[in-house]
């Protein structure tokens, strides 16, 4: 996901990313992941934020290679994990 430059700080991302998480609770998934490069401070922000008003779910953030799609070199990205708590299934 990305928003365009000029739209950025709008919310835009943070409605995209609440509703996904929401649609996919809903329809049962006990864990979902998005992936960012470690250059990316304002997503890392954003992802961290979100998660913290979901007290159902824990997050965990791991380092990762990745491979973008517009960039065939690797790349040093973070993996952020969002798992419903034991207690909460």
């Amino acid at each position: 996901m990305a928003v365009k430059k000029e739209d950025q700080g709008k919310g835009y991302a943070k409605h995209l990313i609440r509703h996904g998480i929401e649609e996919v609770l809903a329809n049962g998934a006990e864990r979902l992941w998005t992936m960012t490069r470690k250059v990316n401070v304002p997503a890392q922000t954003l992802y961290k934020k979100i998660a913290a008003n979901y007290p159902q779910l824990e997050l965990e953030i791991k380092e990762a290679n990745a491979v973008l799609v517009n960039n065939p070199a690797v790349t040093d990205a973070l993996v952020f994990e969002l798992r419903v708590k034991e207690h909460c299934k």
